[in-house]
């Protein structure tokens, strides 16, 4: 389990990546011919900045049809050009410069152009409304005195997404403990697989998602711990709809 000392890390990295996705929000409003390359590189030099450190993935920034794989890692040849009318995916996860720092991670949905399509919104709204049911039942179960298994809280999400026929679009697990070697801890998550419950004084993700093949996906992904006295706290920013970006 964490440390004090490694739970105020962890809220201080969340924090951290709270402003470098502001100031992300702000790069491409003022690029409006950027790539998903140069973005990435924007994101690594904030990391630098901002005194954050990762695992050798880079992050994850993908535009329109690539925010429909889940793990899309950009290169040269895949590398896309901002647009009017894009869906952007940004994944960011890093750690403080110290050790034993555990990892934040986060997931944000921009939108650039000028209005945010109504199904955009429509779909996205599914996925965060999961995320909300999943948070409340964690809150529920903990002042019955349950500390839930990862995989009820799995289902929880899944068997949301599927009244809103979009469950078959949920190709992942909902969440994992968070690490200090990488962004994914040793400690059971919140996976369909996953008998474990969750533990007190150690950081977990939320994270579902739906995906379009070819087309676009959507996520939410936020990081909580359950502190000493048995209280939920959200450690990321938590996003209430898609970002709108106004194209220039």
């Amino acid at each position: 389990m964490w440390t004090g000392a490694q739970v105020k890390q962890h809220i201080e990295a969340a924090r951290r990546l709270g402003l470098i996705k502001d100031t992300v929000a702000r790069y491409i409003a003022t690029h409006p011919r950027t790539s998903e390359l140069e973005v990435q590189a924007f994101v690594l030099r904030l990391f630098r900045r901002h005194g954050l450190k990762m695992d050798a993935h880079a992050p994850i920034v993908a535009f329109q049809k690539h925010t429909s794989n889940v793990h899309y890692f950009v290169d040269k040849r895949k590398n896309a050009r901002l647009r009017k009318d894009t869906l952007i995916l940004l994944d960011i996860w890093a750690r403080l410069k110290q050790s034993q720092a555990p990892y934040a991670d986060m997931t944000w949905m921009f939108y650039y152009g000028d209005d945010v399509p109504q199904k955009f919104d429509k779909l996205f709204g599914y996925v965060l409304s999961a995320r909300n049911r999943v948070i409340t039942s964690i809150r529920r179960s903990i002042k019955r005195g349950d500390y839930p298994a990862g995989a009820y809280l799995d289902l929880i999400a899944r068997d949301y997404l599927r009244q809103k026929d979009v469950g078959l679009y949920f190709s992942h697990h909902l969440g994992h403990a968070l690490g200090t070697k990488s962004p994914h801890g040793v400690y059971g998550g919140l996976q369909r697989n996953t008998k474990t419950n969750i533990l007190k004084q150690l950081g977990y993700t939320i994270e579902p998602g739906i995906y379009f093949k070819n087309k676009y996906g959507f996520r939410s992904e936020i990081d909580f711990y359950i502190n000493r006295s048995g209280d939920v706290v959200v450690t990321t920013p938590m996003q209430r709809g898609i970002e709108l970006i106004l194209a220039s």
